[in-house]
């Protein structure tokens, strides 16, 4: 992410906290939206992990978040999206019920994988971005036959911000295509589709784009994403690596910036 020179860039950092002894920043604001690094439940004094289990864990990161909200001038009900990482896809129940504790209705996009992290003790990493403006939810992403599709409980399937749309990590179909992550592929995709329109945003207005799969997908992501994008391609990043739905080969989360107010 990047700004125009001359265009203010604010390095936020909470009182009272040690300095990271690694080369980032706690969050950038620049304007109207904020970037926050991915919080580890770890002590912001001491820098030693906090010992817990996933719930407690869940809640040291997102209050981690919430101070370095606040220091910016912004509350957890601004974040827009989320990025959560689990080391252990079993805790990821646990994991949503402290989570919605600490966001309750605001329900920020969100796309969660299985990961390794840092130091053995950590169960979860989060990081977060938030954003002032007028804020329309899609509450869930349509069915291919245009009827509503399920509420999900802890996130929204996009939120439109301003001209830029979020839209949360969507998965193919595993107990229709599994193994097959050519028909995933397309299935997010299409759903990924579905969800801009009701954003009122294209394909096309796609800036950036995140795939996730277990296995090494990217050939066969990148022959369903030029069915899709043709020659409107996003920044894009394809990591190998686990995903918390059974099953599921490949999901994928996008941000579209939308050419026109509607």
């Amino acid at each position: 992410m990047a700004v125009p020179r001359g265009v203010a860039r604010d390095v936020v950092h909470p009182a009272g906290w040690a300095r990271s002894p690694n080369p980032y920043s706690y969050g950038i604001r620049t304007g109207d939206v904020l970037f926050l690094s991915g919080f580890v439940p770890r002590d912001t004094t001491t820098g030693r992990p906090v010992e817990g289990d996933i719930v407690v864990q869940t809640r040291v990161v997102l209050d981690h978040a919430r101070q370095v909200l606040a220091a910016a001038g912004f509350s957890l009900d601004e974040v827009v999206s989320a990025r959560v990482f689990l080391t252990d896809a079993s805790t990821f129940e646990r994991m949503n019920a402290a989570y919605r504790e600490a966001f309750g209705a605001a329900r920020p996009v969100r796309a969660t994988v299985v990961s390794t992290l840092m130091h053995p003790a950590f169960g979860v990493e989060v990081t977060l971005v938030a954003a002032r403006g007028a804020r329309r939810a899609v509450i869930a992403a349509p069915r291919a036959d245009g009827t509503p599709g399920a509420v999900n409980p802890n996130f929204n399937a996009a939120l439109s911000v301003g001209t830029r749309v979020y839209v949360s990590g969507m998965l193919g179909r595993p107990a229709e295509h599994a193994n097959d992550v050519r028909a995933q592929t397309r299935d997010a995709l299409a759903a990924i589709v579905r969800t801009l329109a009701e954003a009122s945003v294209t394909a096309r207005e796609v800036v950036e784009a995140t795939c996730t799969s277990p296995m090494r997908a990217a050939p066969a992501v990148d022959e369903v994403w030029r069915e899709v994008f043709g020659d409107a391609a996003a920044a894009r990043t394809v990591v190998q690596t686990g995903l918390v739905v059974p099953g599921a080969l490949v999901e994928v989360a996008v941000t579209a910036v939308r050419s026109a107010t509607p």
